[in-house]
C-alpha cells in the first residue's frame, strides 16, 4: 500500500465523538442522594423501634439494680441503671402539627434521661409510668418485672417500606447517558444509566438519527426536562427517564450540542 493512499484513507476516516449527558450537576446528585440516605435511615431507625419490645427487670437485695431489657426479634439488650441513681419518673410530651403524644421517661440523679416507651397515649403513657414508679420505687427485696410495650409490627412494616421507597428515589435524580457518534462506522450507541441498576445500551444506525430535541415531562411541581433522540424510524430514544429533575437551559446546552455535531459530521 502507498504512503499517499494511507494518507488519504486517514483523511477520509471520522472519529468518534462522545457525549455525556447528566440531568442535574454531580453536586446537587451528590446532596440529594446524602439527603435521601438520612431520611431513609429515620425510617429504618423507626422500625427498628416499632418491632422492638420493652420490660423493666427490678432487683433489690443482692444487686439494687433495674434493667432495662429491649428484645429487637431475637437480639436483646440490657441496660442497667442502679436504684439508687433513679430520681424520678415522668411523662414527656413530643407534638407534631396534628397531634401530641406522651412517654414515660426514667430520670436518674446525674440528670441522666432513658425513654422506656415509644410515645404514645395521655392514657396510657401514665398507666406506665405509675405501673414503673410502684416498681422501681418498692423497697420489697427480690427480683420482679413488669412489660412496658410490646411490638407494633404494623408501625414497622410502614416505617420499613418508607425506608425502601426512600433508597428507590436516587434512581429518579442520578441519572446519566453517554452518547457515542461513531461516524466510521456509521452507528451512534447510546449507554444510559439509572445507578444503582445496570446500564442499558442501544446502537442505533446514524442515518436513522434525524436530530436532538428537548423532552418535557410534567410533574405535579412543575415540568422538568430532558434530551431525546429524534429516529427516522423505531420510535425516539430518551437519555434521561421521567422525574430526573433537570432544566431546559442544561437540556438546551446538550441538544444544540449533539445536534452541532451531527450538522458538522453530515458535510
Amino acid at each position: 500500500m502507498s504512503k499517499p493512499y494511507r494518507e488519504a484513507t486517514r483523511a477520509r476516516a471520522r472519529p468518534t465523538v462522545l457525549v455525556r449527558y447528566r440531568p442535574l450537576s454531580l453536586l446537587v446528585v451528590l446532596g440529594l442522594t446524602a439527603l435521601v440516605l438520612a431520611l431513609s435511615a429515620v425510617s429504618y431507625s423507626q422500625a427498628l423501634g416499632a418491632i422492638r419490645s420493652v420490660e423493666l427487670e427490678c432487683e433489690r437485695g443482692s444487686e439494687d439494680t433495674c434493667s432495662i431489657v429491649r428484645h429487637y426479634g431475637p437480639i436483646t439488650t440490657r441496660e442497667g441503671v442502679p436504684i439508687g441513681t433513679v430520681h424520678s419518673v415522668t411523662i414527656a410530651s413530643h407534638s407534631n402539627k396534628n397531634s401530641t403524644t406522651y412517654s414515660a421517661v426514667l430520670f436518674t440523679k446525674t440528670s441522666q434521661r432513658i425513654a422506656l416507651m415509644r410515645p404514645t397515649s395521655r392514657a396510657e403513657a401514665e398507666s406506665t409510668r405509675a405501673a414503673i414508679e410502684r416498681l422501681v420505687f418498692d423497697r420489697t427485696p427480690g427480683k420482679r418485672s413488669i412489660p412496658i410495650e410490646g411490638p407494633a409490627p404494623f408501625l414497622a412494616l410502614f416505617a420499613l417500606l418508607m425506608g425502601t421507597g426512600l433508597l428507590a428515589m436516587p434512581m429518579l435524580f442520578n441519572q446519566s447517558a453517554r452518547l457515542e457518534l461513531d461516524f466510521e462506522r456509521d452507528e451512534v450507541r447510546v449507554t444510559k444509566h439509572h445507578f444503582p441498576l445496570r446500564p442499558e445500551r442501544r446502537t442505533i444506525p446514524a442515518g436513522d438519527l434525524r436530530r436532538a430535541a428537548v423532552a418535557v415531562y410534567p410533574g405535579s411541581k412543575g415540568p422538568t426536562y430532558g434530551v431525546e433522540l429524534e429516529l427516522a424510524r423505531g420510535g425516539n430514544v430518551f437519555l434521561a427517564g421521567h422525574g430526573n429533575g433537570g432544566s431546559e437551559k442544561r437540556a438546551r446546552q446538550k441538544v444544540d450540542e449533539i445536534n452541532a455535531l451531527l450538522k458538522e459530521h453530515a458535510q
